[in-house]
């Protein structure tokens, strides 16, 4: 009897080095390079520390970024010491997904051809050519994706309503065949555009208690397992879609060396394209997905306007999109001109309106009777400034404290409501850049405080 083995025949090692490497490989880098640059103004905390990516071709995988020892199979391309190579021995993936290499959560990204073919039979889009802007985009998605879930588990999973590929492909199916949640798509849709449309806050507000009703609805009985779907889906690949988009937009702001020859268009025009996306009917073979993809990245939008500082809120108490949009509502009537942010300040955490208009500054806590859930209000400044602040038209009694740049408590007063022709102006006598207006009965007294420092989730122009 004879005995015969099989054996897989193997590339030599030396053989990547002699190939040309794939024109992706620049795209890839590209991705990184705008995420270092743009990443911390999308993300607070993105830019600092990014997973490595493996490109997947045919023939070969390529590791780039990886600060970690060299896995097994792997090694350095002679003249790109940031690259490693090994050839292919597994299957391929078909889109941009995340897999542990050495340790680390890696970013895997097939070739932009083959990326395209996807999208291309998912949106049922005919002749889809992906550009290399998209495909740059869709990189840093999938280095979003890996930073987010770095903060909510070890793997998507951890994220209720993803569960298993099985389970999924059952919601989406049971979302193509409903009408009611058709519907009530469109309408969410209609309502998100009308909002970042909207040319003030009130309309932008109006807007958000719709989107809270609508998404709130039971969905025609698809249960409440297709509503943690689309609630997990829109913050962990919407808010990934979300950081795409800003950091594309704040790349096409400035003048710099694209040597991969990106066509960055205007910024306007990126979130036209969003509201463009929103707006098409869903067909029945459209990706449920990607919808729930762009309504995710909407909301981060809508919650720019109406909650800076929300990104940072997200990750430390891991609510839903929709938890913050509810959250951007409550304010009084004369406040809701204003956005809603946190401060830290002596060891407090305050949700506050922001005043960093002019007209806002002027108007300030003038004529509010009931702060509702919010602490008080914070003046921002875009230089350090003198002067004071007087409490003609106030009708609650106030505590005021003026901080310098650094953050540092320059003084602290207690204000009267003042109802004379001529009021009395409350002067810290000293610069300030920040000055923060709370209720004389808050839980935290100022004055007690004469060291504290003032530290802001958000800063205007970020």
């Amino acid at each position: 009897m004879a005995v015969v083995f099989i054996v897989k025949p193997t590339i030599p090692q030396e053989t990547i080095e002699k190939e040309d490497l794939p024109p992706d490989l620049s795209l890839i880098k590209e991705a990184r390079r705008l995420v270092s640059l743009h990443g911390e103004k999308a993300w607070p905390g993105f830019g600092t520390d990014l997973p490595p990516i493996l490109l997947e071709t045919d023939e070969f995988s390529y590791l780039i970024g990886l600060n970690a020892e060299t896995p097994e199979g792997f090694r350095k391309i002679e003249g790109q010491n940031e690259i490693l190579g090994k050839p292919n021995d597994q299957d391929l993936s078909k889109t941009i997904a995340t897999r542990p290499i050495a340790g680390n959560r890696t970013v895997v990204a097939p070739p932009r051809k083959q990326l395209g073919q996807l999208l291309e039979r998912e949106t049922d889009k005919s002749n889809y050519r992906m550009s290399k802007y998209d495909y740059v985009q869709k990189l840093i998605e999938g280095i979003f994706k890996v930073h987010i879930l770095q903060f909510f588990g070890d793997h998507e999973g951890f994220l209720s309503g993803l569960g298993s590929r099985s389970s999924q492909d059952d919601i989406k199916t049971r979302l193509e065949d409903s009408t009611n949640w058709k519907s009530r798509l469109m309408n969410l849709v209609e309502t998100l555009s009308r909002g970042l449309e909207a040319d003030d806050l009130s309309g932008a507000r109006e807007a958000v208690g719709k989107i809270v009703r609508l998404t709130g609805d039971p969905s025609g009985g698809l249960g409440d397992d297709v509503r943690e779907f689309e609630r997990s889906v829109q913050l962990l690949d919407g808010t990934a879609r979300y950081v795409g988009i800003n950091t594309m937009s704040e790349a096409s702001k400035k003048e710099i060396d694209l040597t991969s020859e990106i066509s960055y268009p205007d910024p306007g025009k990126i979130k036209f394209n969003l509201l463009k996306r929103l707006n098409q009917p869903l067909k029945s073979r459209s990706s449920v997905r990607e919808r729930l993809k762009d309504l995710g990245a909407a909301k981060g939008m809508l919650l720019d306007r109406l909650f800076p500082g929300w990104k940072e809120i997200l990750l430390e108490d891991k609510v839903s999109l929709n938890e913050l949009l509810d959250r951007a509502l409550e304010v009084p009537e004369q406040l809701e001109s204003f956005p809603i942010t946190k401060v830290r300040v002596a060891g407090y955490e305050l949700t506050v309106g922001l005043a960093e208009e002019p007209e806002q500054r002027q108007q300030g806590l003038m004529y509010v009777t009931d702060l509702g859930s919010l602490d008080g209000m914070v003046f921002y400044f875009p230089r350090e400034v003198q002067g004071g602040f007087w409490m003609k038209n106030t009708k609650i009694p106030l505590q005021i404290g003026y901080f310098r740049s650094s953050g540092e408590l320059a003084r602290s007063m207690l204000m009267k409501p003042c109802r004379s022709a001529s009021c009395p102006t409350y002067s810290p006598g000293k610069s300030y850049r920040y000055a923060l207006e709370l209720p004389t009965d808050s839980r935290l007294k100022l004055r007690d405080h004469p060291k504290a420092t003032i530290d802001l989730s958000y800063h205007p122009g970020d």
